[in-house]
This record gives C-alpha cells, sequence and structure tokens, in this order.
C-alpha cells in the first residue's frame, strides 16, 4: 500500500481510471497507447464540462417549468452520485 491512499481514494482511482495508488493495472485505456496521466487530466476535464452542460440544461428546464424546482436543482448530483456509485461498484476489488 502506497503512503497518502485510503482505500476509498484507491477504489475511486480504479473505478474513474486514473493512475496513481495502483490503478494502472485495472485501465481501460490499456492497449490505447494513451498516457494514463493525460487521460486522467482530459478525463476531469470532461467531467467537469459535462456536469456543467447538465447542470445548465437542468436549470433551463427548471426555469421553463418543465421539471419541478427540487428536481431541476438536484438532478445533476442525482446524475452524477448515481455515476459515481455504479463506478465504483464496477471495481473487482477493494485493498486495504
Amino acid at each position: 500500500m502506497q503512503v497518502g491512499c485510503s482505500p476509498i481514494t484507491r477504489a475511486i482511482g480504479r473505478a474513474l481510471d486514473v493512475s496513481g495508488c495502483g490503478a494502472h493495472r485495472y485501465s481501460v485505456w490499456r492497449g490505447f497507447g494513451a498516457p494514463e496521466s493525460f487521460v486522467g487530466v482530459a478525463g476531469s476535464i470532461f467531467i467537469c464540462f459535462a456536469y456543467f452542460i447538465i447542470q445548465q440544461v437542468s436549470l433551463a428546464l427548471g426555469s421553463a417549468g418543465h421539471l419541478s424546482a427540487w428536481l431541476a436543482a438536484w438532478l445533476p448530483n442525482m446524475i452524477f452520485g448515481t455515476t459515481g456509485l455504479v463506478l465504483t461498484a464496477r471495481c473487482d476489488e477493494f485493498e486495504y
């Protein structure tokens, strides 16, 4: 176990296919020739933009009355929270 890597950090790293804490063994990007650090940074930027877009769409739908206010406010968090749980559940093992 590497210093500074908690079990939760390691599981999230494996689920999101980022390097560090031994996550490279589980990466779906192996074989594509992409450096893992670039994939991690690009993936983080993509996730931020995706959240922002979903947040803005949800706000527009809530403002127009197509969604209730509470659903429009919580929809981005529900989508990304569910996605995070699914990705974490995909981990093969949870090392201590």
